[in-house]
């Protein structure tokens, strides 16, 4: 079963919402870990860009 739906995400979009937060959620744990530890060949900017998109993605679902 997949764990949107497990949490009572029954409609389509609650389950596109719940992927968004999830992955947004995910870059800004990324990028606060790297900003106590910069690592090698990983380009920041480029989180930080894929964070800001995928915000708006959420804001859009959210009011839709």
């Amino acid at each position: 079963m997949n764990s949107a739906f497990a949490l009572g995400y029954s409609d389509p979009t609650d389950h596109r919402r719940f992927r968004l937060e999830h992955a947004l959620k995910a870059i800004e744990d990324a990028l606060i870990l790297l900003d106590t530890k910069p690592a090698e060949a990983i380009e920041v900017s480029a989180l930080e860009r894929v964070r800001d998109d995928l915000s708006v993605l959420l804001r859009v679902a959210v009011a839709a």
